[in-house]
């Protein structure tokens, strides 16, 4: 595979870099940037066709419900995620 260099800003260098390794955490193996931007794409397709399948079940829904269901949805996963990583830090 051909290889082609980016340039970024040192903060999205940095953002990449602890995005990467958390995923590599996660997977338990090591996480390349080109895996990190790759894996990033395709959960931002997965949350498009998410909010897709959602607009086409309560279509009827204000936009501004809309706003707030995703907003309180973001809200619950950021929380659960802390909570886990309290949780395991603990076992640290």
């Amino acid at each position: 595979m051909p290889v082609t260099s980016i340039q970024v800003s040192e903060e999205t260098k940095r953002e990449l870099l602890e995005y990467a390794s958390n995923l590599q955490a996660k997977l338990g193996r090591k996480v390349s940037f080109d895996d990190a931007i790759r894996t990033s794409l395709r959960e931002k397709k997965s949350v498009e066709e998410a909010r897709q399948k959602f607009d086409s079940l309560y279509g009827s829904l204000s936009k501004g419900i809309k706003k707030e269901f995703w907003r309180d949805l973001e809200n619950t996963k950021k929380a659960d995620r802390n909570a886990t990583e309290k949780k395991a830090s603990s076992y640290s």
